[in-house]
């Protein structure tokens, strides 16, 4: 019995080498303690970006990549586009276009910029700025002088892919200013492309450009403007795109007037007049020709209020016209009459020399609007005794100290 015995517990007794350490209880393996590292680094890592992100959007600033993450993820009912190149300016150049388009159109903004802008500016001027997206441009662009195609043609290329705009329309951004909702024309248009000439003048084309656009099978066209397109994305994109891969400024010109003789292979183009279209062209417009209806929009042939103003700034009074209605809409807005130096720096002096121009002025109200309304000015001099203004684009305006008799002032745009 005794070897039956030590035989039956043998045979259940543990091996030592099978023996189970139990740990200590309280005691965390290793392992478990190496994981929790790592999700607590993985939570910190997502909230900092989220974080980053809150903080671009409330500025009002996100890079391109992540505007092209937030287009494929869009779904919903189609809206309308309009995309500002603001290449360059300030939030006081780009306010008249901001507001006057957010007045007026119900679409969404985006404005390609390569400077520092916040949505804060454009908020403390009580413009609600949910619509608007701003949208930095980084590549060089050095086959251009005005840098941003590349970006604009990249970003409708995925506007093109998610399906979530029906339409779009390109301009720069100064100089521009709204009356109606242009997608509202649109509307009542056919599909395509949609390009806009100053007169029915006729043009022959530079023989220079042929090697940069082909052949024209044309000689003669009307002078198309290159300050605005509307129409479908895909037609506004192929628009964009050969602009883009043209390298001699002159011939730009030439693309537009291929495109609106031939089209684009999407779609064909409509050409629209200065007289009697949606757009009112400036650059070649005298004041003789500015007609205004009884609530001083500016009308076309037909008595109808035109949709866009463009190069309104070389006209004084639309000028003034432009900057008091957008006042007037908006309440509190830095640009009209009494705040429109709210933005400058001003101080007694003077400044030798004038580098951007000058025009007599009869207050320095009108000296600032002078300067938020070209697009190179940095600063400015005003003499209430000679009643002048003279603009200047330098970096850095040497201050000489001014005689107080004279009663002369420097303003420079606040950082």
């Amino acid at each position: 019995s005794s070897h039956l015995y030590l035989n039956a517990t043998s045979r259940f007794a543990p091996n030592a080498n099978m023996v189970r350490k139990v740990r200590p209880v309280g005691e965390t393996p290793p392992w478990n303690i190496v994981s929790i590292l790592w999700v607590l680094l993985f939570v910190q890592v997502c909230f900092l970006c989220v974080l980053i992100q809150r903080v671009a959007r409330r500025s009002g600033t996100i890079t391109l990549d992540h505007a092209l993450e937030e287009l494929n993820g869009r779904a919903g009912e189609q809206k309308d586009l309009a995309i500002g190149l603001a290449v360059g300016l300030n939030g006081g150049q780009m306010l008249p276009f901001v507001a006057s388009i957010l007045k007026h159109a119900t679409c969404e903004v985006a404005l390609f910029i390569n400077t520092s802008v916040s949505n804060e500016f454009f908020e403390s001027q009580n413009i609600d700025m949910k619509r608007v997206s701003f949208l930095r441009v980084h590549e060089p662009d050095t086959s251009r002088s005005t840098p941003g195609y590349s970006s604009v043609v990249k970003y409708l290329e995925s506007v093109a892919n998610s399906g979530y705009y029906r339409s779009v329309q390109f301009s720069r951004v100064e100089s521009v200013a709204f009356q109606s909702d242009p997608f509202l024309w649109l509307s009542w248009q056919p599909p395509g492309l949609h390009v806009f000439a100053e007169e029915e003048t006729i043009v022959s084309r530079p023989n220079s450009c042929d090697s940069q656009e082909g052949k024209h099978s044309f000689q003669y066209m009307p002078e198309v403007t290159q300050g605005y397109v509307i129409g479908t994305v895909r037609a506004v994109q192929e628009v964009l795109l050969r602009v883009r891969d043209v390298t001699v400024e002159k011939c730009v010109q030439t693309v537009y007037h291929r495109i609106a003789y031939d089209g684009v292979s999407c779609c064909a183009s409509h050409v629209h007049f200065n007289w009697d279209g949606p757009v009112w062209i400036g650059s070649r417009r005298s004041s003789e020709d500015v007609v205004m209806d009884s609530e001083s929009n500016l009308v076309n042939v037909q008595y109808r209020r035109y949709a866009v103003l463009l190069g309104y700034h070389e006209h004084d009074v639309l000028a003034r016209l432009v900057t008091e209605k957008v006042g007037s809409s908006y309440g509190k807005v830095a640009m009209i009459q009494n705040d429109a130096c709210s933005l400058f720096n001003v101080r007694e002096g003077d400044c030798k020399g004038s580098d951007l121009g000058h025009r007599p002025m009869s207050s320095i109200d009108e000296c600032c609007l002078f300067c938020i309304n070209v697009k190179l000015c940095t600063g400015f001099v005003f003499s209430a005794r000679r009643r002048h203004c003279w603009l200047s684009q330098r970096k850095t305006l040497n201050v000489i100290e001014a005689v107080a008799a004279r009663g002369d002032v420097v303003g420079v745009y606040a950082s």
